[in-house]
């Protein structure tokens, strides 16, 4: 796998006019073109300013210079991999970038066997040789093969469990510590709260308790796959023999056992996700219009002698254009071939094939996001000897799925229906094949899903329980603050009071004593 590369004739000084009048365009792939219309005139016929044209255009093309000692040379390069990504150039300059000479690199695609079928990749990524499966190449070996052994990692498993445990068993010591009961100062602060019993009561549920849906399943506790709770201490506990024997016994109920799953009745619709609002249950899946592809199909079938002249065809599927150079004399079967070869070099998202004698080109997805784009340089004369698609571009768009899930209108994309925000089958999302009643899709949220959802409800910072106990506490202290401010205004109220009333008493008894005084100076 390579990139194309090309090299200029040398000049003596990058940063003189040294570079002749002329014009420049290079196009790498099916991508846009970059022109460079070179003048003195302009004082742009610099190897430095042309090299600077073609950066600063951001079209797929990367040049530098470089200088060998005697001269200065630009070297351009397709920033993708692969044949597709092949460049075009010409060059009325002197510059002669594109001699046929000054190919310092041939573009060029990655090519392995899976299980004895060549494949070709435009990239050392390969995506799509085994369905789920990404293989990096690393460097050629053709003399030598690897086997790739694809398999369930019951290691990784065990040791996320084996983490849980630990976990949760930190989470019990703190849950017993903050709730301890005893005498003044030895109770924990959280003695008796009802929130924190609630959440640790939520917790060990999930360790003890199935899954729901399960039931022509053998797994479907955690106790059924090594772990256990000792009553007394609140533990969590991981046999790993028992776990190991599980998981080589049924290594396909761990799924539903642990994480969210789904099964059809038909073969019809497939479940695909479901949300954090999505309910456990049974759900029908009915469809009044299917998902298409975007299809485009040639006006004329190809005779049987094939082209009578060279033709290029270009194909644009989604956001990938491709070129696709057919020489004289090319069969039906030969342009399929060579499109669907320089389709899959692009990652380019359709293929071709022969309906019924015609080239038609297909995308591979489905909906109203695929789209397909055919032109080519060749008119269609309706005598056989071409593609048949003429001069005139044929385009079409694929249509999106429409149906209700449990009864409720969906939204269709491609061929995916997702159920209605506000229902038991919001966030659900089911595949779907055909029209009409497809069956039923059930639903089942496993035990480390549900403890995940549980505990993002438990800390939401917005609506969560320890949120709304916080808030609670924080009332009560704020209302105590309010009592004994009303008290303390209320104990000034009294004072004010009874002063008041001792200033009168003294007063009154003074009063008295005056009386008295002067009764007794009447000898009375």
């Amino acid at each position: 796998m390579a990139a194309d590369r090309r090299r200029s004739a040398g000049v003596a000084d990058a940063s003189s006019g040294l570079v002749a009048d002329g014009t420049i365009t290079l196009r790498s792939g099916g991508g846009d073109t970059i022109t460079v219309n070179v003048a003195a005139s302009s004082g742009n016929n610099t190897l430095n300013a042309v090299r600077d044209a073609i950066n600063g255009a951001g079209k797929g093309i990367r040049a530098s210079v470089v200088n060998n000692g005697a001269s200065a040379i630009l070297v351009v390069e397709a920033e993708k991999t692969g044949t597709a990504n092949s460049l075009t150039i010409t060059d009325t300059t002197h510059l002669n970038l594109a001699a046929a000479g000054n190919v310092v690199q041939a573009a060029a695609n990655a090519a392995l066997t899976v299980d004895g079928i060549a494949i070709t990749s435009a990239s050392n990524v390969v995506t799509g040789a085994l369905e789920g499966v990404t293989i990096s190449l690393q460097k050629a070996a053709p003399a030598s093969s690897v086997t790739l052994t694809v398999g369930r990692d019951g290691a990784a498993l065990k040791q996320a469990l084996t983490d849980y445990v630990a976990a949760y068993n930190k989470a019990a010591d703190f849950f017993s510590a903050q709730t301890a009961r005893g005498g003044a100062g030895t109770a924990g602060p959280l003695a008796g709260d009802s929130t924190v019993r609630s959440l640790e009561s939520t917790l060990q549920g999930f360790s003890v308790s199935g899954v729901s849906g399960l039931s022509t399943a053998v797994l479907r506790s955690l106790g059924q796959i090594g772990v256990s709770l000792d009553g007394k201490t609140g533990q969590l506990s991981l046999d790993g023999a028992a776990f190991d024997k599980a998981f080589q016994d049924r290594p396909d109920e761990f799924q539903a056992l642990l994480a969210d799953a789904g099964s059809s009745d038909t073969g019809l619709v497939s479940f695909s996700t479901a949300g954090a609002a999505t309910k456990e249950g049974t759900y029908a899946v009915q469809v009044t219009t299917a998902a298409e592809q975007a299809i485009v199909s040639a006006g004329t079938a190809v005779g049987v002698s094939g082209l009578s002249a060279a033709e290029n065809l270009t194909i644009t599927a989604g956001g990938s254009t491709v070129q696709v150079a057919l020489t004289a004399w090319t069969t039906l079967s030969g342009i399929v071939t060579a499109v669907n070869s320089a389709l899959r070099a692009a990652g380019a998202q359709a293929a071709a094939d022969d309906n019924a004698g015609r080239l038609r080109v297909r995308s591979l997805g489905f909906g109203s996001a695929a789209t397909v784009r055919v032109v080519s340089d060749v008119a269609d004369a309706g005598n056989g000897l071409s593609t048949g698609f003429g001069t005139t571009p044929l385009t079409d768009s694929g249509v999106d799925v429409v149906g209700t899930l449990a009864g409720v209108a969906a939204t269709g994309v491609g061929r995916t229906l997702s159920g209605a925000a506000g229902t038991d089958v919001e966030g659900l999302s089911v595949e779907t094949t055909g029209t009409g009643a497809l069956g039923n899709v059930t639903f089942t949220r496993g035990i480390a899903s549900a403890v995940s959802l549980a505990l993002k409800g438990i800390v939401d910072p917005f609506d969560g329980p320890i949120v709304h106990a916080q808030k609670a506490l924080q009332d009560g202290i704020d209302s105590i603050g309010d009592r004994v401010t009303q008290l303390q205004a209320s104990l000034g109220v009294e004072q004010e009071i009874l002063l008041r009333k001792f200033t009168a008493m003294e007063q009154t008894l003074q009063s008295l004593q005056g009386t008295l005084a002067s009764l007794g100076g009447t000898g009375a």
